[in-house]
């Protein structure tokens, strides 16, 4: 039973044109006449009984032995069975892993986790399709068939270049799934798509304000300072000392080289005159005019100077410069209000899914659990080979 990806309802625009072009065919189309969708509801999940199901699925001696599920009925919901296949084949890859990597008494922990947050989703869904099939309008209905008509075809031309039987070995090679499943799938998504569509979207309301404070919240995200990295050369007193500095920073030497030479500086030489704290922002260094002449260094390996700081003469270097970014409100409006929109609309769908819950009747979840953890261990824990 598919829960709808959050991520798939800010796409759902083409599915709603679709279905209002479908409502508006003439009632000759091909797309209306009449259609046993009987087997696409919940009460339908599975064949029934405790026999495999008769979805063409290819033989037993063909299936790998990963998809060899007991096809155990663990419950009902809503009156209807539930198999335990249902619920452990979609989470069979995750089962498989814990079973490797755990102890057998840690694997109990997890995979209960996990089986029963995959049996909450599934009842829950299993609710959410009832009520979205029962909000289908006649038009939406004919629009729905239209498009699983062309996703059916996307699949033989995908899986099978037009051959239903190669499309069905491919298919379920890939997936694990048959044609009937997968389109099954599909069908059920689309359904609880529109369904979502409908009501969670006319509730999701941004405004100015949340705008305003998510920004203001989050500023760190939208304006970083410059920061820069500098160095210094205190120039000693040396009278030729000027002459020289000029001269090597003039030819292209680099600033690090020269102000290496003890000779020539008094700050840091043992570093190439590396001042030790990077410049976030606005220079405030003590020296006012050293600030200034900081301020004009936007271009790794320049330098300025001299600088005369009383009666010491200094020369700046900037080593590494990042210019920083500043993104106004004007500029990230948009991406926020996306942002609080999808928060909004996860908020709400979460709320019909445990409304849905809490409607739907189910006999013992804490049994089914129980015995679904029960396949689970005797499929997939670690068990130590015996002597």
């Amino acid at each position: 039973m598919p829960r709808l990806p959050l991520s798939t309802l800010t796409s759902l625009g083409a599915l709603l044109g679709f279905l209002a072009l479908a409502a508006c065919q003439s009632k000759g189309s091909k797309w209306n006449n009449p259609r046993d969708e009987s087997a696409f509801h919940p009460a339908n999940l599975t064949c029934g009984g405790t026999q495999a199901a008769p979805s063409g699925k290819p033989g037993a001696q063909d299936m790998p032995n990963s998809v060899h599920l007991m096809d155990a009925m663990i419950g009902q919901v809503n009156g209807k069975a539930l198999y335990a296949e249902q619920i452990l084949q979609p989470i069979e890859p995750q089962l498989q892993r814990l079973g490797r990597e755990l102890s057998p008494r840690s694997f109990e922990v997890e995979a209960k986790n996990l089986i029963g947050s995959n049996l909450r989703g599934f009842i829950s869904s299993v609710q959410i399709l009832s009520k979205a099939e029962a909000h289908l309008k006649d038009g939406q209905k004919a629009g729905l068939n239209a498009i699983v008509n062309r996703h059916r075809e996307e699949l033989l031309r995908q899986y099978g270049q037009g051959s239903t039987a190669l499309a069905e070995a491919n298919l379920y090679q890939d997936k694990g799934v048959t044609l009937a499943e997968e389109l099954k799938r599909f069908r059920e998504e689309q359904i609880i798509s529109y369904y979502m569509w409908e009501k969670v979207f006319p509730l999701v309301n941004v405004t100015r304000r949340d705008i305003e404070r998510y920004y203001n919240d989050h500023l760190a995200d939208y304006s970083q300072p410059q920061v820069r990295q500098v160095r210094l050369l205190k120039m000693s007193g040396d009278s030729l000392a000027m002459t020289k500095i000029i001269s090597e920073l003039g030819a292209g030497r680099p600033f690090e080289k020269v102000a290496s030479d003890p000779a020539l500086n008094l700050f840091n030489p043992g570093q190439g005159g590396l001042f030790a704290s990077k410049i976030s922002g606005k220079p405030d260094l003590k020296m006012h005019e050293i600030n200034a002449a900081i301020e004009t260094l936007t271009v790794a390996g320049t330098w300025a100077g001299p600088v005369t700081v009383g009666k010491e003469t200094w020369f700046v270097g900037l080593a590494a410069y990042d210019p920083g970014f500043n993104r106004n409100i004007g500029d990230v409006q948009l991406d926020i209000r996306n942002t609080l929109s999808a928060a909004q609309r996860k908020m709400l769908q979460e709320q019909i899914y445990a409304k849905a819950a809490e409607e739907c009747s189910v006999s013992s979840p804490k049994q089914m659990v129980d015995t679904l953890m029960q396949i689970a261990i005797a499929r997939y824990a670690f068990k130590p080979a015996t002597p």
